[in-house]
């Protein structure tokens, strides 16, 4: 019987041959590509590598400090309270040598809102400083002191807001903020038994004053004596402690009047006018460490006095790292260029800092000085 023949069975490649196909493109694509990258490895290896041979590749710097902390903070949260001044105050002013000053008004220390008040009119008038009052002709204080002396003379006037708060309220206008302190002309704090005053005829127990206390006489802190020297001294540091930029003194000086019998005490030798330097001398030690500058004010009458009596010597051998020289002897007559002429030997001229005090010819003058280079000026 016959077997009937099977038909011929077809093998089919396509599928098998396709697979092939597609895995040897990819195995020359990842070829390919690791070759490419190898290239641009070893070109980006070879370049440094050559200069190093040549000794033309010169080493990166090392980051610096600042630069570490500059680093730093441009990557801190800037919502990060504890990054800034805790006292919520604004960056203070650049300090500069160039100003326009006005005197604040003592009934404007009343409070931190009407010092700003006063400081915002000043700033819309031009100004972009502030003079403050801190201790006046009397001996009052007009900031929270800590100093003892002035605590237990009941020197403090009361209410009196902190030399911070003062500082701030001026700061938040954005103007620089001066301290001016009344120095040797103190009827207060002055006496025998604080040993910072004049004795009468140097007898002990017995305070000098520069006239009959009946007739309005007064006592002076006495520039020989280190508690005097101290005292200033220490008020001066609160208020740089504070943040002022510039301590201006005021009456740096004598009394106006004959002292054959005011005892000086030990003088260790030096001159009148010495003692007044020494004063500024320590008030300067006192402050510059903390930042701020001295201006030792003169009074421009006694460039022509005869008796020279405030300084018991000429206005040029007074010594200070500035001066503010105060026009009050400006009249209608004066000559501008003569005046000008008489200050430039005891400052130069460019580094005074002139104190206004509302004279008709006031602008004239200040012209006069701008011209000659003056930078600075206070307006009473």
């Amino acid at each position: 019987m016959l077997k009937k023949s099977k038909g011929m069975k077809i093998k089919r490649y396509s599928k098998k041959w396709n697979r092939r196909k597609r895995s040897t493109l990819l195995k020359w694509f990842v070829f390919t590509a690791a070759c490419l990258f190898l290239l641009f490895i070893g070109y980006s290896v070879m370049g440094p590598v050559m200069d190093y041979m040549r000794g033309t590749l010169e080493p990166s710097p090392p980051m610096s400090s600042s630069d570490r902390t500059s680093h730093s903070e441009s990557e801190s949260d800037p919502n990060n309270s504890d990054s800034s001044d805790s006292s919520g105050d604004p960056a203070p002013p650049a300090q500069t040598v160039e100003f326009n000053a006005k005197l604040l008004p003592q009934s404007a220390l009343s409070s931190a809102a009407a010092i700003t008040a006063f400081c915002e009119n000043a700033k819309r008038e031009g100004f972009d400083a502030i003079v403050i009052m801190m201790k006046d002709q009397n001996g009052n204080i007009h900031y929270q002191s800590a100093n003892e002396l002035a605590v237990s003379r009941a020197a403090i006037v009361p209410g009196s807001i902190t030399a911070a708060e003062i500082h701030s309220a001026v700061n938040q206008v954005q103007m620089r903020s001066i301290a001016m302190i009344h120095t040797l002309n103190d009827n207060l704090i002055s006496t025998w038994a604080s040993e910072n005053t004049y004795l009468y005829q140097n007898n002990a127990g017995t305070t000098w004053y520069d006239r009959n206390p009946a007739n309005g006489g007064r006592k002076w802190l006495n520039p020989y004596r280190t508690a005097a020297r101290e005292y200033i001294s220490s008020l001066a540091g609160e208020l740089a402690d504070a943040g002022f930029a510039d301590i201006l003194l005021y009456s740096v000086e004598y009394p106006n009047v004959e002292m054959a019998n005011a005892g000086l005490g030990e003088t260790s030798g030096l001159t009148m006018v010495q003692a007044l330097n020494l004063l500024v001398s320590d008030v300067e030690t006192a402050v510059k460490a903390k930042g701020a500058n001295v201006i030792n004010s003169f009074y421009t009458s006694e460039l022509d006095s005869a008796l020279q009596r405030r300084y018991r010597a000429a206005v040029s051998e007074l010594k200070a790292d500035g001066f503010a020289p105060i026009f009050d002897n400006l009249t209608d007559q004066t000559d501008i260029a003569e005046l000008i002429g008489k200050i430039s030997a005891v400052s130069d001229i460019s580094k005074i800092t002139p104190v206004f005090t509302g004279h008709a010819r006031d602008q004239e003058l200040k012209q006069a000085l701008e011209g000659m280079g003056v930078k600075t000026s206070i307006q009473q």
